[in-house]
């Protein structure tokens, strides 16, 4: 005769993901965590798609530095200023530092979303930009956009992917010397 026991534990999903990042840490392995925003997106579903993954990198109460070559766009859509401005307030940064190429930039949008900006932008210029970075500089933590902000769920697939703290610190330090104030 034997006696059989079943045993049922919860553990809190946040401990579980903590548990499994640190293994794969202590095993030198790599894992990528991406997020991938569906097509045809509504204004509110493009605003809580990106503050969602900002926040998922600390981005309440940090100045968050964007890097794209085509962050005020020449072309673009007429909720654009309201996408831009929605995802700032959304995510809870406490300022905005702004890198991109001017040469690509229109100026009367990027003026208009100065006033209407909920926090401090700065704007820096650099011609030799390529991809899009969205950083958390005090932590280290950033976020490579393969779409433009105009162009999330807009008829297409577009993926965040979180970049590895190593490689937020190599862009920094490279952004950091291409780099120019207006």
């Amino acid at each position: 005769m034997g006696i059989h026991y079943d045993f049922v534990a919860s553990i809190p999903k946040e401990k579980v993901d903590l548990a499994w990042k640190d293994y794969m840490a202590e095993n030198n392995y790599q894992y990528i965590e991406e997020s991938v925003g569906c097509r045809n997106m509504t204004l509110i579903e493009k605003i809580d798609f990106l503050s969602h993954e900002l926040l998922n990198i600390e981005s309440r109460g940090n100045q968050l530095t964007i890097v794209d070559p085509y962050i005020f766009p020449k072309k673009h859509d007429s909720d654009y200023e309201d996408l831009f401005l929605g995802v700032i307030k959304k995510a809870e940064v406490s300022n905005v530092k702004i890198i991109t190429d001017l040469s690509k930039s229109q100026v009367d949008l990027r003026q208009s979303i100065e006033e209407k900006m909920p926090v401090t932008m700065i704007v820096y210029n650099s011609p030799t930009l390529h991809d899009r970075w969205w950083i958390i500089e005090s932590k280290k933590k950033g976020l490579l956009c393969g779409s433009s902000l105009n162009g999330i769920g807009k008829g297409k697939r577009a993926t965040v992917i979180p970049l590895p703290e190593s490689d937020v610190i190599e862009i920094l330090s490279d952004i950091n010397t291409i780099s120019q104030k207006i």
